[in-house]
């Protein structure tokens, strides 16, 4: 089939691939105005390491409790990863999780290490106000793993996890770049619908 046989095809179903267009601008256009606004939140998360050992023979333990705080920081990234750890902040946050199945609720926070003591955590929330009582329930839950781990350890791990408000931004839906996605998926529907059309119409 040549070129211009292809363009003759496109001319003469004009009507479904314009149609494709426009169906899929409205469906997006609908999903966008009645998507709720929601609020991304960062939360940065110090870990400290409790007390030091002020000896001669411990002259270094300054260093060691950075090295400890680096290692713990891990744990505390692999916690939030957890989707029953997940599932407690939430229940301490007084809040319902709108999730289905592990894989989502273990995606509800996002832990990244920025360096041996800093643990940044990224989510979602409601609005400003969800953001921070969140914040807090992450701080509690996360505090008290840790004094339970001091405990079983007699205190021989032990951390403190500092926190300020977390940096509460309004995710926008774009109603303009929603319709500019459905408007190329629309026309790569069409012009697959019309050559469908004129294949299987033979």
């Amino acid at each position: 089939m040549e070129l211009r046989e292809y363009l003759k095809i496109l001319r003469q179903e004009k009507n479904i691939i314009s149609g494709s267009v426009v169906i899929l601008m409205v469906f997006a256009t609908i999903f966008t105005l009645l998507k709720p606004v929601s609020f991304s939140s960062d939360l940065a998360l110090l870990i400290s390491r409790k007390g030091t050992q002020a000896t001669d023979n411990y002259k270094y333990d300054g260093y060691y409790a950075v090295q400890a705080s680096d290692i713990f920081s891990d744990n505390i990234s692999q916690w939030l990863a957890s989707a029953s750890v997940a599932s407690e902040i939430y229940s301490r946050a007084n809040m319902k999780a709108d999730f289905t199945d592990f894989k989502q609720f273990s995606k509800i926070f996002k832990a990244t290490k920025l360096s041996s003591q800093y643990v940044d955590v990224r989510y979602s929330a409601k609005d400003e106000q969800s953001a921070k009582v969140i914040a807090r329930a992450i701080v509690d839950v996360l505090q008290e793993k840790t004094d339970s781990l001091s405990k079983s350890s007699n205190e021989e791990i032990s951390f403190n996890i500092i926190y300020n408000d977390p940096l509460v931004v309004r995710s926008e839906n774009s109603i303009w770049w929603n319709n500019l996605l459905a408007a190329i998926g629309g026309l790569f529907l069409g012009i697959l619908l019309a050559f469908g059309k004129n294949y299987f119409g033979k």
